[in-house]
C-alpha cells in the first residue's frame, strides 16, 4: 500500500495538481499587493479617508432623513405654516377616524396633516396630536409639503420598517421628474431663481455604483468614459453638460438627486485637470426643498463612503440599489 502512494505522488497528474496548486496561492499573494491591478480596490480602501470617505455608521437614507428632519425646529420658530401657505395647505375641520397615526406626539401644535390622495389611507398625520373627533388641522397636499415635514413622517414609521414605503408616497407617478432637466428639458428654464455654478469637488454621489452607459438626456447610449475623453480633448466643456439636481446640506455640501454618472465624469476631469471645475446646476436648501426631490435623494441613497465617489457596476445587476431586470426565464 506504501509502494502505490509513493508511485501516486510520483506521477505526472499528481504533479501537474501540485503546480496548479502553487500557481493559485502564489497569484492570491500577488492580488494582495497594492501594485497589482487585483490589489486596486484594496489600496484604495486602505488610504488615509478625507473627511467626505469617512465611512458611514448608519444607512445613507436614514443620515440624510434625519439631516433634513433637523430643520424643523427652524421652520416651527418662524411660523413656517402661514409662509408655505400660498402654495396649499388649508385649515379644514376633519374626522379623526379619516386619519393615520403613526406617532402622536402631545403638543400645543396644531395637527399638521398631509394629504395623499388618492392613496388610502388619504390623510396622515405628521406633528401635534388628535385631541378632538373633529380636529382643526393645517393640511398639506403631498406634492407641495416642506421638505422636513416628509422627513419627519417617512422616519416616524421607521420601527415598523416602513421607511422606504413612506418615502414611495411622495415618489407617485414620477412628480419628482419634472425637476430633473434630462428628462424636462424646460425645468433650467422653469426653475431660474435655483440656478448655480458649483464647483464640482463639493458634490456627491448619493448613489454607491452607477452604470457605465447614460440611460437618459443629450449623451444616452455613451459611456461615461466616452465623455471623459471628450472633456480632456476640449471636445465638450463643462457647461455643455445637462444641469445637475443638487440638494444643499451646507456651505460645501451639495448631494446630486440626478446625474451621478455625469458628475463621475466630472469629478475623472477633475482628476486629470489643475483648475477647479465647477457645474451647472438647480440647488434647492434643505429646508425648502421640495419634499419629492428629498424623498428621490434619500430612496436612491446607497453610498457607503459618504458620497465621496461611486463605482461602475454590471448594467445587468442594476444600479444603486442592487435590483436589475431579469434576463430569459
Amino acid at each position: 500500500m506504501r509502494f502505490v502512494l509513493r508511485k501516486r505522488e510520483r506521477s505526472p497528474a499528481w504533479q501537474s495538481r501540485s503546480r496548479h496548486v502553487l500557481r493559485l496561492r502564489r497569484t492570491r499573494q500577488r492580488s494582495r499587493s497594492p501594485t497589482h491591478p487585483r490589489g486596486r480596490k484594496k489600496r484604495r480602501e486602505e488610504r488615509p479617508a478625507t473627511e467626505t470617505e469617512i465611512p458611514l455608521q448608519r444607512p445613507a437614507t436614514e443620515m440624510l432623513l434625519e439631516k433634513v428632519r433637523g430643520s424643523i425646529q427652524g421652520l416651527l420658530e418662524r411660523n413656517w405654516v402661514e409662509e408655505f401657505r400660498h402654495q396649499y395647505p388649508s385649515r379644514v375641520k376633519l374626522d379623526a377616524k379619516m386619519i393615520e397615526v403613526i406617532h402622536e406626539e402631545k403638543s400645543r401644535q396644531r395637527p399638521i396633516v398631509i394629504d395623499f390622495f388618492p392613496l388610502s389611507p388619504q390623510y396622515a398625520l405628521v406633528l401635534g396630536s388628535l385631541d378632538s373627533p373633529y380636529p382643526d388641522c393645517d393640511v398639506f397636499h403631498w406634492k407641495d409639503a416642506p421638505a422636513p415635514l416628509a422627513c419627519k413622517f417617512c422616519l416616524s414609521n421607521m420601527e415598523r420598517g416602513g421607511v422606504r414605503r413612506m418615502l414611495s408616497r411622495f415618489l407617485q407617478d414620477k412628480y419628482h421628474a419634472k425637476w430633473d432637466p434630462s428628462e424636462n428639458p424646460q425645468a433650467w428654464e422653469d426653475n431660474r431663481g435655483h440656478q448655480d455654478n458649483v464647483l464640482v469637488r463639493h458634490i456627491r454621489h448619493s448613489h454607491d455604483i452607477v452604470s457605465a452607459v447614460f440611460e437618459h438626456g443629450k449623451h444616452r447610449g455613451k459611456h461615461v468614459k466616452d465623455l471623459v475623453d471628450d472633456l480632456l480633448s476640449g471636445n465638450v466643456f463643462p457647461e455643455d453638460l445637462t444641469p445637475f439636481v443638487c440638494i444643499k446640506f451646507g456651505e460645501e455640501e451639495y448631494w446630486a438627486v440626478f446625474g451621478n454618472r455625469r458628475l463621475k465624469a466630472l469629478k475623472s476631469f477633475q482628476d486629470e485637470v489643475d483648475h477647479d471645475v465647477r457645474a451647472r446646476c438647480l440647488v434647492w436648501s434643505k429646508e425648502n426643498a421640495p419634499a419629492s426631490l428629498v424623498c428621490k435623494l434619500a430612496m436612491s441613497a446607497t453610498t457607503k463612503n459618504n458620497g465621496a465617489f461611486a463605482d461602475f457596476g454590471d448594467k445587468r445587476k442594476g444600479k444603486g440599489k442592487g435590483k436589475g431586470k431579469r434576463r430569459g426565464p
